[in-house]
């Protein structure tokens, strides 16, 4: 999938480019008038980072947990039926009817492991 971003802070505003596969690549390109300021991603299980002063920097672990995050949470690429086969737990209620449709409820937790963080 790709996203194209605007993003607007009080003191500036840039642009991005996302870009992520099914199978936990990722890329995102920053741009400031036209320029490409910042750049990570996360290639093969290895976060990389770029920036116009120091070039390619590789990164920790921690840092791969993060940028897969954004791939890995249920409805950007995957299925409920691939979460159940890659070994997650999925269930579906039996449900309950509301005048002449059957609703029913998922339940899915996500075990967060050591490390991987949402936001700083």
């Amino acid at each position: 999938m790709r996203y194209l971003l605007t993003i607007k802070e009080p003191s500036f505003e840039v642009t991005g480019t996302y870009v992520a596969t099914r199978d936990g690549s990722m890329r995102i390109d920053i741009e400031a008038d036209g320029q490409r300021v910042f750049s990570e991603g996360v290639h093969d299980g290895q976060a990389w980072q770029w920036t116009a002063g120091e070039g390619i920097a590789l990164q920790d672990n921690k840092s791969a947990a993060a940028l897969r995050h954004g791939i890995e949470l249920p409805g950007r690429f995957f299925l409920l039926q691939d979460l159940h086969q890659s070994g997650e737990k999925v269930n579906l209620d039996s449900g309950e009817w509301l005048a002449t449709t059957r609703v029913r409820s998922i339940e899915h937790n996500i075990e967060i492991p050591e490390g991987y963080f949402l936001a700083d």
